[in-house]
């Protein structure tokens, strides 16, 4: 049927068609060439359409509530609102939402860039245990910009559920961001189970609530209180760039590996250590700080700025670890920054050894996979970029606590 369409169109239009079996149909579909042998391209609106997909990740309400109104269905669940658990990852008491992550008084003292970051939700998570056997999961964003060129809507914009399993974290379902309001995802969990919902990368988040069915309970189930976080700090690459899913951001990897807290502190286009964020970083009682700055470090003194920082924070906190990352846009061969962490940390430890001893480097090719098949630009990390990086990063922290 859907050849003979095209035959049909083709002869009014003037083409000529070289056939090729169709798998939907079992007939012959078609390539259209005009007579001069130049393609002439046909409005696919007025091709009758073969097959839609279905959409298996969607599920706005379990198949015993169809054909009730929204009301009605949402009558028979329990929901609770995000702001009444305790969220991972976030640093300040004192932020001017509940999902900033920097506190009201930085306004002042970072630039505007920083500031609008730090309202995306990157690195921000609830980890929790439900007695349902269903849980929705539904949330509205700051931004209707769900995507980038270059990253997907469901690392921009989307959330990501993991289950805890015998083997560790294991990726449960993502939830698709289709709007800036109401998003919202269905799945199936077993009753007492732990779960952990990452929140988006570069977007933020206006509400969000759970939804347990009618008479269940939802519990946060807080990372140990015993176990300080490791604070990420650096620029587009530390806040979850370019990743398809929030989960896979290197630095939520680099936590479930060692199962530790984490704090991220990436802003896109800034990390670039300048000496205000220091004291923002001291504030937070860290196990461990772990940089990736030097990829948006374009000033001219980047080389004092990096150096005055490393100086001032490790004054503010001398007994914490700093595991620092090398440059990683790996095309960029010519660039200097490529030298410049491993020139700093034998200049600090050649000064003073035992002050620097915890100061430890993260090299390219460490963090890098040398197929080089690991960024979407040379410098930001893909899904297969990311978990070298996160297990680059891991082992550097584990040996420096």
């Amino acid at each position: 049927m859907f050849a003979n369409t095209l035959l049909a169109l083709a002869a009014a239009v003037g083409t000529t068609l070289a056939s090729c079996n169709d798998p939907l149909n079992g007939a012959d579909a078609a390539v259209r060439l005009s007579e001069d042998g130049r393609t002439k391209w046909i409005d696919g609106s007025k091709l009758p359409l073969v097959a839609k997909l279905p959409d298996e990740n969607t599920s706005a309400v379990v198949p015993a509530e169809r054909g009730k109104t929204e009301a009605e269905a949402d009558a028979s669940w329990d929901w609770i609102d995000g702001t009444t658990l305790p969220l991972e990852g976030k640093p300040y008491a004192e932020a001017d939402t509940y999902y900033a992550r920097l506190p009201a008084s930085a306004k002042q003292d970072v630039v505007w860039g920083t500031w609008t970051m730090g309202h995306c939700t990157a690195g921000m998570s609830y980890v929790f245990k439900t007695t349902s056997p269903n849980l929705r999961v539904r949330w509205s964003l700051t931004s209707g910009n769900l995507a980038m060129p270059h990253m997907a809507a469901t690392g921009v914009s989307g959330v990501d559920l993991y289950a805890m399993t015998p083997e560790g974290w294991r990726f449960r379902k993502c939830g698709f961001p289709r709007k800036a309001t109401d998003n919202e995802f269905e799945v199936a969990v077993k009753p007492g189970g732990l779960y952990r919902l990452y929140l988006p990368l570069y977007n933020g988040i206006k509400e969000l609530k759970f939804g347990v069915e009618k008479g269940k309970a939802l519990t946060a189930i807080p990372l140990a209180a015993d176990k300080k976080p490791v604070v990420f700090y650096g620029g587009s690459v530390v806040q979850g760039a370019c990743v398809t899913r929030a989960g896979n951001a290197w630095v939520n990897i680099a936590g479930r590996d060692l199962d530790l807290p984490t704090v991220c502190m990436g802003f896109n286009g800034q990390g670039r250590m300048i000496l205000p964020e220091a004291d923002l970083l001291a504030k937070i009682d860290a196990s461990c700080y772990a940089f990736l700055c030097l990829g948006n470090m374009v000033q001219k003194n980047y080389r004092e700025d990096a150096e005055a920082f490393l100086r001032k924070l490790h004054a503010l906190k001398p007994d914490v670890p700093i595991v620092f990352g090398a440059y990683h846009y790996i095309l960029e061969t010519g660039s200097d920054k490529s030298a410049f962490a491993a020139e700093l940390e034998r200049k600090l430890k050649a000064e003073e050894p035992k002050f620097w001893a915890n100061f430890s480097l993260v090299t390219t090719g460490a963090m890098c996979p040398s197929d080089i098949d690991g960024t979407v630009d040379g410098g930001h990390p893909n899904d297969y970029g990311a978990k070298q990086m996160a297990a680059a990063f891991a082992a550097a922290i584990r040996a420096a606590l």
